[in-house]
C-alpha cells in the first residue's frame, strides 16, 4: 500500500526516486501535492476519509483504516507558526459513529450529551480515549503533529484519535521527535512549500485491550518546493519498538521488503514527471503503450495482482531491489496465489532449499494463457514456474522446480523432469530456452541424483534409458482455418534429459563440422566465414556464367525436406561416421534413434507407441546436422 502511495509522491513531485467524513478528498485536495490524491489501491478494507476539520476550517487530511482504528496516513502541509503546544482534549469523530452528526471533530463527552449515546457506541467505528489509558512503553504518536502546523487552530486540530497511533514512548520523545523538531527544519530552510505524508505499517499486536492496532513502523515522507523549477524530496521510516529514524530517499523507502504487502511501479520515472507537468509529453504514452504494458494496464484488476518473475525479495542490494520494479518484470498473478503459497515459496521455502549454497541460479516464467485482461491488452498467464540450480563453489549440487496454476493458491514443488512431464502442454516455451553447458548439468541435476548418473552414463556408453527414448507428437497450428488438417505441423515432445544431451552434443559436433575439410565447399552451413548469402552468390555467378558467354543454362530445384524423413538411421550413421564423428558421442545419438519411439498426443488423448526408424524427429536441435552430413556430397552425385 505504502508503495502506490509513493508512486503519487514520486510522479508528482520527483523520483529519487475534520473534521468531515467524505467521499473523496475533494473537499481538502490542498494538502496533497498538485492535488493529487493517493490511489485507492492503498486502501484498507473498512476504511474512512477524513477532510479534518476544526473551527469550520480543514487542517490537514487523514484516510483512516475503521478495522484496525488507526490512520493510515495523514497529508498536510509543513508550517512552523509560533505558538505553544496546546492543552486541549483529544477529539473523535462524530460522522464516524453517523453521517449526520456534525462535520466539526469534537470530544467524546460532548458527543454523549448531545446524540445520548455512550462511550461505547462512539468506540464501535473509532479508536476513543479510554483505549490509550494505562498503556505501557506506548505513547499517543501523531501523524500530523502539532508542532507542523502554524496556527492555534490548526494545532488544537492535530488532536485528534484519528490522527493517533500507539507509538513507543522511547521512539515518541526520541529519534522520532529529534526528526519532527530538528531534521525537518533542517531540511525545509530553503523550501516555499512543503507537503508532507506521514504514516503507520500495520503491525502484528494490538494494545491490551485488542481494539487499536500497534504499527510496526512509521514513516513519513516530504515533498519542498524551493521554488518553480527546483523540487527536492526525502523520507525516512522507524521500527516502532526501536529508538532509531533512518534518513533515505522516497525511491529507497518504497524498496524496502517492510512493504512487500504492496507494489511501486513506474515504467519510465521522468516521463511520468514530465507528463504530469506538461500535456504534450502524454502524447509518449501512445507510443509507450504500442510496445510494452504500462501502468494504466494494471489499475482496478479484480482478483490480479502484479506478480514478479524477479522479486525483489530475492535481492541484497537497494539498487537491485529498486530494478525488479518495472513493468517488464510483471504478469498478472491470482491475488489468492500471490499473497499465498506463491509467497511462501519465494520467502520461506527458497531460503530454506538454498541454504549452504555458494550461488542460486534462478529461472522463473509464466506460461501465456487463453484470456486476456486490461481491455485486451496483457495477457493472463495459466501457469507460473521457477527452475533453480544450486552451486557449491563451481559444482551444481542440487536443484528444484515449482509450478503452480495461475486461478488456484496452490503450487507444487518438483524436479524440472516431473514439471515437464506433467505440464507438457503449458511449458513448451521452456524447451526452448537455450542453455550454457553449465545450466545444461544444473537441469540434469533438477531431474535428481540417479537421472545425473544415468545422464553420465548414457554419454560414456551410449545407453539410452527407455524413458529418455519416448516422445510425443501433437499438432500444432500454424496459421488458417483450424479444420483443415493441412494447417498443422507436428511437434515432436521429447523428454527433458534428451533435449539437454542434443544440446550437448550439438555444441560439439558444430565445432567438428566447421573445422573439418572434409565438408565440401557448397555446404555454407558449418564453414567459418560462410553464410547462406554467400551460398546464394556463388549459385547466382554459376547460374549467369554460362548467360554472359551466350549459353543456355538450366536449374533443376529439389526439395529434400520431407524426403529426409524416409532416410533410415542406418545410412545416417553411416554418413556421419565418414566424417569423424564417432569421437563424438556417435555411440549415443545411434542408440537413441535405434530405441526411439513415439505417439500422438491430440486433447489429452494418447496413442500407442511406435518405433521410429527413419529420420530424425521434428524439432530435435539436431535435425540439421544429419541433414547437411547426409546431403554434402549431393553436389558430386549431380555432377
Amino acid at each position: 500500500m505504502l508503495r502506490l502511495l509513493l508512486l503519487q509522491v514520486l510522479a508528482s513531485c520527483l523520483w529519487l526516486g475534520h473534521s468531515e467524513v467524505v467521499t473523496s478528498f475533494e473537499d481538502c485536495h490542498q494538502f496533497f501535492y498538485e492535488r493529487a490524491t493517493p490511489s485507492d489501491a492503498l486502501h484498507p478494507k473498512k476504511l474512512a476519509r477524513i477532510c479534518q476539520r476544526y473551527s469550520n476550517s480543514y487542517h490537514y487530511a487523514t484516510l483512516y483504516d475503521r478495522d484496525r482504528r488507526i490512520p493510515v496516513y495523514s497529508a498536510y502541509i509543513y508550517g512552523t507558526g509560533s505558538g505553544k503546544k496546546p492543552h486541549t482534549p483529544w477529539f473523535v469523530e462524530p460522522q464516524l459513529i453517523n453521517e449526520t452528526y456534525l462535520k466539526d471533530m469534537d470530544t467524546e463527552s460532548s458527543i454523549e450529551k448531545k446524540y445520548k449515546i455512550t462511550a461505547q457506541q462512539i468506540g464501535e467505528s473509532q479508536a476513543i480515549n479510554q483505549d490509550y489509558n494505562n498503556l505501557q512503553d506506548l505513547n499517543r504518536g501523531h501523524l500530523s503533529p502539532s508542532g507542523h502546523q502554524s496556527g492555534n487552530n490548526s494545532k488544537t486540530a492535530t488532536f485528534t484519535l484519528t490522527n493517533i497511533v500507539p507509538q513507543n514512548s522511547t521512539l515518541n520523545k526520541g529519534a522520532w521527535n529529534d526528526y519532527e523538531t530538528k531534521t525537518m527544519a533542517e531540511k525545509t530552510e530553503d523550501c516555499k512549500t512543503t507537503y508532507v505524508i506521514t504514516g503507520a505499517v500495520p503491525g502484528n499486536t494490538n494494545i491490551p485491550n485488542n481494539r487499536v492496532n500497534v504499527p510496526s513502523h512509521i514513516w513519513s515522507a516530504a515533498c519542498c518546493l524551493v521554488n518553480k523549477k527546483r523540487r527536492k524530496a526525502w523520507a525516512v521510516i522507524a521500527e516502532n519498538d526501536k529508538n532509531e529514524v533512518e534518513n533515505l530517499s522516497l525511491g529507497d523507502l518504497e524498496a524496502r521488503d517492510t512493504f512487500h504487502y504492496s507494489r511501486l511501479f513506474q515504467a519510465f520515472p521522468s516521463l511520468a514527471l514530465n507528463a504530469s507537468r506538461n500535456g504534450a509529453v502524454r502524447s509518449s504514452q501512445d507510443q509507450i503503450k504500442a510496445s510494452q504494458a504500462v501502468l494504466e494496464d494494471y489499475n482496478q484488476l479484480l482478483g490480479l495482482e502484479r506478480g514478479y518473475l524477479n522479486p525483489s525479495g530475492h535481492h541484497d542490494s537497494r539498487d537491485s531491489r529498486k530494478a525488479t520494479f518495472t513493468l517488464t518484470n510483471i504478469v498478472p498473478q491470482d491475488s489468492s496465489l500471490y499473497i499465498g503459497q506463491w509467497k511462501h515459496y519465494e520467502f520461506t521455502r527458497m531460503p530454506e532449499k538454498s541454504k549452504g549454497c555458494t550461488t542460486t541460479y534462478v529461472i522463473t516464467g509464466a506460461v501465456p494463457g487463453n484470456t486476456y485482461v486490461a481491455q485486451g491488452r496483457i495477457n493472463k498467464t495459466s501457469h507460473i514456474w521457477s527452475a533453480a540450480c544450486c552451486l557449491v563453489g563451481t559444482q551444481p549440487t542440487k536443484a528444484w522446480g515449482a509450478i503452480a496454476e495461475n486461478d488456484h493458491d496452490q503450487i507444487r514443488t518438483l524436479s524440472l523432469g516431473d514439471l515437464e512431464a506433467r505440464y507438457a502442454e503449458p511449458s513448451q516455451h521452456i524447451r526452448g530456452l537455450l542453455w550454457t553447458p553449465l545450466q545444461q548439468f544444473c537441469i540434469l541435476l533438477l531431474l535428481g541424483v540417479p537421472e545425473l548418473e544415468a545422464a553420465l552414463q548414457c554419454w560414456l556408453t551410449g545407453d539410452i534409458p527407455d524413458a529418455w527414448s519416448l516422445a510425443i507428437v501433437t499438432p500444432s497450428h500454424k496459421k488458417g482455418c483450424k479444420e483443415n488438417l493441412g494447417n498443422y505441423k507436428h511437434v515432436h515432445l521429447a523428454s527433458l534429459p534428451r533435449r539437454v544431451m542434443e544440446q550437448i552434443v550439438l555444441s560439439m559436433v558444430t565445432w567438428h563440422i566447421q573445422d573439418s575439410q572434409g565438408i565440401c565447399p557448397s555446404l555454407q552451413g558449418f564453414r567459418k566465414g560462410t553464410s547462406c548469402l554467400a551460398n546464394l552468390i556463388s549459385f547466382n555467378d554459376q547460374l549467369t556464367s554460362p548467360v554472359d558467354e551466350g549459353r543456355g543454362c538450366a536449374s533443376v530445384c529439389l526439395d529434400f525436406n520431407k524426403s529426409f524423413g524416409t532416410v533410415s538411421h542406418g545410412i545416417l550413421m553411416e554418413k556421419r561416421s565418414a566424417h569423424g564423428l564417432q569421437k563424438f558421442s556417435l555411440g549415443w545419438d545411434r542408440n537413441s534413434l535405434d530405441v526411439q519411439a513415439q505417439r500422438v498426443l491430440v486433447n489429452d488423448a494418447t496413442s500407442s507407441c511406435h518405433p521410429a526408424t527413419s529420420g530424425y524427429p521434428q524439432g530435435s536441435v539436431l535435425g540439421l546436422v544429419p541433414f547437411h552430413v547426409f546431403t554434402d556430397d549431393l553436389d558430386e552425385g549431380i555432377q
